[in-house]
Order: C-alpha cells, then sequence, then structure tokens
C-alpha cells in the first residue's frame, strides 16, 4: 500500500494528492420516482427481482456493473465492477463502449478472477445503457445466473459501483484522456482502492474481505 502511496507523491496519479484520498464527499441522496426498467432489456430481470441476499449484501457473489467515460469523445473507457458484500473493485480498460467490447472485457475480468465461476459471479446489476443490453451475453461472459437491470434514472440502486466510481475519478478526474493511461497504470489504481482500510469493515481492505468470503 505504502507503494501506491508513493506513486501519488511522485505525481504518477495526474496531480492528485494521498490528503485528497482519505476524503470523502458528502451528498445527500436523491428522491426518484420509481420507473419501469426498460422493455429492451430483453435477456435480463429488473431489480425488483433480485434476490434478497443480494439486496441486503448478506451473500457474497453480487456484482454492479458500470462504464466510466472521460474526456468526451475519447476511447477507450474504463469497464468497472464492484462486488456488493465486500465492495471488492476490478477495472479494466476496453476500446469503446460497445456491447461487444464491454463482453470482451467482462471476460478478461472473468479470467482474473479464477476460482469457481458460478460461486464468484452469481448477479450482476446494470444500469439501462445500450452497453449492457445485452443480457444474455454478459451471463454467457461472466459465468453469472442472472443479470439484474437497475431503473432509469436511478444510479443509487447501484450504490457501490457509484461510489466506487467516485474513488477512481479521484485518481483520473474529468478531461482525462483514457488512451494514455496504461494497464499498470489503471492496476496500481486498482489495488490501491482494494487495499484501502474501510471504515465499514471495521478498517479491513476490500482485498481482506474478499479473501475471507472466497
Amino acid at each position: 500500500m505504502k507503494t501506491l502511496y508513493n506513486y501519488i507523491d511522485k505525481g504518477l496519479f495526474l496531480g492528485i494528492s494521498n490528503k485528497e484520498l482519505l476524503h470523502k464527499k458528502k451528498s445527500k441522496r436523491r428522491q426518484h420516482r420509481v420507473r419501469s426498467v426498460s422493455l429492451n432489456n430483453r435477456n435480463g430481470k429488473s431489480i425488483e427481482d433480485r434476490p434478497i441476499e443480494a439486496e441486503n449484501r448478506e451473500e457474497f457473489g453480487h456484482w454492479e456493473i458500470d462504464l466510466v467515460i472521460e474526456k468526451k469523445g475519447t476511447k477507450p473507457v474504463i469497464l468497472t465492477i464492484v462486488e456488493r458484500k465486500t465492495r471488492k473493485s476490478l477495472y479494466v480498460l476496453v476500446k469503446n463502449k460497445t456491447q461487444n467490447k464491454v463482453i470482451k472485457g467482462i471476460r478478461k475480468l472473468k479470467r482474473r478472477v479464477g476460482g469457481d465461476f458460478s460461486q464468484v459471479f452469481k448477479t450482476i446489476t446494470a444500469d439501462n445503457g445500450s452497453e449492457f443490453l445485452d443480457g444474455m451475453g454478459i451471463k454467457r461472459a461472466s459465468g453469472c445466473n442472472e443479470v439484474y437491470y437497475a431503473h432509469p434514472y436511478s444510479s443509487y440502486e447501484r450504490g457501490s459501483n457509484e461510489n466506487g466510481n467516485g474513488i477512481l475519478r479521484r485518481f483520473l478526474p474529468k478531461g482525462t484522456d483514457f488512451s494514455r493511461i496504461t494497464k499498470n497504470e489503471l492496476q496500481r489504481i486498482e489495488d490501491w482502492v482494494n487495499n484501502y482500510p474501510r471504515k465499514i469493515f471495521k478498517f479491513k481492505s476490500a482485498n481482506e474481505m474478499y479473501c475471507e468470503a472466497m
């Protein structure tokens, strides 16, 4: 973990300081009207049907997925996936936000995770972006049992992903050209995020919680 702080001190993460990483923005949860999930999600289910074990974070293996897109018009983008119980985050650069490239990114993450895929990836929850509407493709790529879709304009339903992306953006603020980010740099950020002690876990890291769950 010290190595990650040293990278930050040396300015390898676009000028971010260690002090900035220790403070989390406070934000009020917005009130949203309940909307129906898009009928285009023919290969997935509504978040309303997600099992209670995933909803209350009691069971390991339920993930949230998203894309982080920066500097309008640039490629690639970053595919992020977060395990709900442990907050373990995985990042991978993908060439663009098409369904095909997203599926390839999921396959890469699956190979990195290893283990019994049916236990590691039980469900995945996505938003209604067109890049995630191939629910069957996501299931095949990840080996998960089911893909669930949040209500439109309800990012709070994927709170782990939103919070995790907020941390990622402290390293890669808006305006960053992701084509200049190397795989090794992204891996260093992922390592920092997963090794950072979290108050919610009595100062255990996401990696520690993940290993215990495995």
